[in-house]
């Protein structure tokens, strides 16, 4: 995930598609389609070790490598709390199962994915909005590329077509 950015940035591709969530930062250097889906955030812990949010001020929570939620935790934890960026969300929880984390930090639909697979996991507080949702990505010159795949995403929403897949695979 975390190649997006450099490989939009020295024109190895065009844009950039997958969970790319939109910030006021990311917004100064990138242009975004429209948002797609809404970008929350989770948390996961081991069954019955956490009781708040606010019980993992000081831990080591794992998030994934080129998210946004660095900042987030730092803010909502304080500087005492300590980052681990992983690669892939299957390490993560890895650490995450053998005690390396104290939690885990994602995006809410895998997140509810792991939640539902593993019984020694479980969700801690509710979910949270971070940005503004998903959106494809491109370098800011790359206006006109981005205004054809807004028209698509609007043409899918009033066919019915966006509805309907998202009703396949998140419903």
């Amino acid at each position: 995930f975390d190649k997006c950015f450099p490989e939009i940035n020295n024109k190895k591709i065009d844009l950039a598609v997958g969970a790319i969530i939109v910030t006021k930062e990311r917004k100064e250097k990138y242009l975004f389609s429209m948002p797609y889906f809404l970008s929350n955030g989770r948390f996961i812990v081991l069954k019955g070790k956490f009781q708040s949010i606010d019980d993992l001020k000081g831990k080591v929570i794992g998030t994934i490598r080129g998210r946004v939620y660095e900042d987030f935790i730092i803010k909502k934890l304080g500087s005492a709390t300590k980052i681990r960026a992983f690669p892939h969300t299957p390490d993560m929880l890895f650490s995450l199962s053998i005690g390396q984390i104290d939690a885990a930090l994602t995006d809410e639909k895998p997140a509810e994915y792991w939640v539902a697979n593993e019984d020694k996991l479980q969700f801690l507080g509710p979910s949270f909005q971070m940005g503004s949702g998903y959106a494809i990505m491109a370098k800011k010159s790359n206006k006109n590329l981005i205004d054809k795949i807004n028209q698509v995403i609007l043409k899918m929403e009033n066919d019915g077509s966006y509805l309907k897949i998202y009703k396949n695979y998140f419903d």
